[in-house]
C-alpha cells in the first residue's frame, strides 16, 4: 500500500521538492564553515526514493491542461458533445498535427494519474442509494443491474473471442455498461490500458451513443413505445448520461425522469464493478513473481465507496457535492485532454476492424436487452 501511494499520489512529489529545498537552505555548507553531512543525506535520500519531479515541472502540462479544460467546457455548451469527449477530441488534433513540448510532459502524466484518481473519488458524492430505491420500481432496479452486468460480461466476452486485448476490452464494457467516458476513466488506472486504448474506447462510446440519439427514437416509434417505457430504454440502454437525457428529452419530461433515474442506478454499479475488476487483476498476477500486484482495494475506490455512503447517510451538506461535482468534472476533463494529447488520430485506425466490431455488437446487446426490459415494465 505504502509503495503504491508513494507511486501514484503525484502531489508529495511537490511538498517533497518544497521540502527539500528548505531544508537546503537550512543546512550550511562545508564552504560556509558548517557541515554539509545533513545536505549530503538529503541528497542521498532524494535520488533513492523516485520523488525526483520537481514542483515547476508540473506547470507547462497543467496550464496546459487549464486551457483544454476551460475552451472545452465553453465550447460545449453549444456543441452535442460533453466536455470529457471535446476535451480528448481537442488532445488528440493537437497531438495530430505537432507533438507537444516535453516540458508538458510531468504536467500531463500527473493530470491522468493522481488527477483522475482523485476525480474518480469525488464521483462518489453524486450517488445516495436511498434515493435512486425511491425513485425506480424495484423491479426495474433489479433488472437494470442484471442488464448492466449482462453488458459488461457479455463485452468481455466478445472481446476475448475477437482477439482484442484485456484492457480495451475492459474499458469497452466500462463504458458501455455503465456511463460512458467517465467509467472508461474511472477503469483505466487499473485496467493497465494505454493512452490509445482510452481513447479507442471512448470513441466507440461516442460513435454509437451518437448513433442511439438517432436511433432510438425512431425504434421506439416504429415500435409504439409511450413516454415512460421510452425513458426506461434511454437509461437502460444509452451510454453517456448527457446522451441518456438528449435522447429522452425527446419525449418529454416523464421520460427524462425515469431515464435519468434509469440511469442513476447504472451509474452505481462504477464502484462494485470496479472492485470486482481490481480483486480479478490481483488474481491473474498472483503467480507472477515479477509483476507488482495491485491492492485490494485501490485508494480512489475506496475514497469513491466512502463519499457514496457519506451522501447516502446525509452525512455531506449541498454545497460540498456541487462542489465536489464541479471539481470531478475539471479533472476529467483535463485527464481526457492529457489522454487525448498522447493518442494521434493514426493511432485511432485500430478502431476500424475488430474494435467496431466489438463496439457494434455490444451496442446491440445492450439495446436490445433494455428494450425487452422496457417493453415488458409496462
Amino acid at each position: 500500500m505504502y509503495r503504491m501511494l508513494r507511486q501514484d499520489v503525484g502531489y508529495v512529489n511537490i511538498l517533497f521538492d518544497i521540502f527539500f529545498r528548505l531544508l537546503k537552505n537550512l543546512c550550511p555548507s562545508s564552504e560556509d564553515g558548517g557541515t554539509d553531512g545533513e545536505a549530503r543525506a538529503l541528497k542521498r535520500f532524494a535520488r533513492t526514493s523516485h520523488l525526483t519531479a520537481s514542483a515547476e515541472e508540473y506547470i507547462p502540462g497543467l496550464a496546459l491542461c487549464a486551457v483544454a479544460v476551460a475552451a472545452t467546457t465553453a465550447s460545449a455548451t453549444f456543441l452535442p458533445l460533453s466536455p470529457l469527449v471535446l476535451a480528448m477530441t481537442v488532445g488528440i488534433l493537437i497531438a495530430s498535427v505537432r507533438p507537444l513540448p516535453h516540458s508538458t510532459r510531468p504536467g500531463l502524466a500527473f493530470s491522468r494519474g493522481t488527477l483522475l484518481k482523485v476525480a474518480v473519488a469525488l464521483l462518489g458524492a453524486r450517488l445516495a442509494f436511498v434515493d435512486l430505491l425511491r425513485l425506480t420500481d424495484p423491479l426495474a432496479f433489479g433488472c437494470v443491474i442484471l442488464i448492466t452486468l449482462l453488458t459488461f460480461a457479455g463485452t468481455l466476452w466478445i472481446a476475448a473471442r475477437l482477439g482484442i486485448s484485456a484492457p480495451l476490452g475492459i474499458l469497452v464494457a466500462a463504458g458501455y455498461a455503465i456511463c460512458g467516458a467517465s467509467a472508461v476513466a474511472a477503469f483505466h488506472p487499473i485496467s493497465r490500458g494505454g493512452e490509445g486504448d482510452a481513447a479507442k474506447a471512448i470513441g466507440l462510446v461516442t460513435l454509437f451513443g451518437t448513433a442511439a440519439l438517432v436511433s432510438f427514437p425512431v425504434a421506439a416509434t416504429i415500435f409504439d413505445m409511450n413516454d415512460a417505457q421510452f425513458g426506461y430504454w434511454a437509461g437502460a440502454g444509452i451510454h453517456d448520461v448527457a446522451q441518456v437525457v438528449a435522447t429522452a428529452s425527446t419525449r418529454g419530461d416523464e421520460a427524462v425522469d425515469i431515464a435519468t433515474a434509469i440511469k442513476l442506478v447504472r451509474v452505481a454499479m462504477l464502484g462494485p464493478l470496479l472492485l470486482a475488476v481490481t480483486s480479478y487483476e490481483r488474481r491473474s498476477r498472483r503467480q507472477s513473481t515479477s509483476a507488482s500486484r495491485p491492492p485490494l482495494v485501490p485508494w480512489f475506490v475506496a475514497a469513491f465507496l466512502v463519499a457514496s455512503l457519506l451522501r447516502s447517510v446525509g452525512l455531506l451538506p449541498q454545497s460540498s457535492i456541487t462542489a465536489a461535482a464541479v471539481v470531478a468534472d475539471v479533472l476529467l476533463a483535463s485527464a481526457m485532454f492529457a489522454f487525448g494529447s498522447g493518442t494521434s488520430l493514426s493511432a485511432l485506425r485500430g478502431l476500424l476492424g475488430r474494435p467496431l466490431v466489438l463496439g457494434l455488437t455490444s451496442w446491440i446487446l445492450i439495446s436490445t436487452a433494455s428494450g425487452v426490459l422496457a417493453v415488458s415494465l409496462n
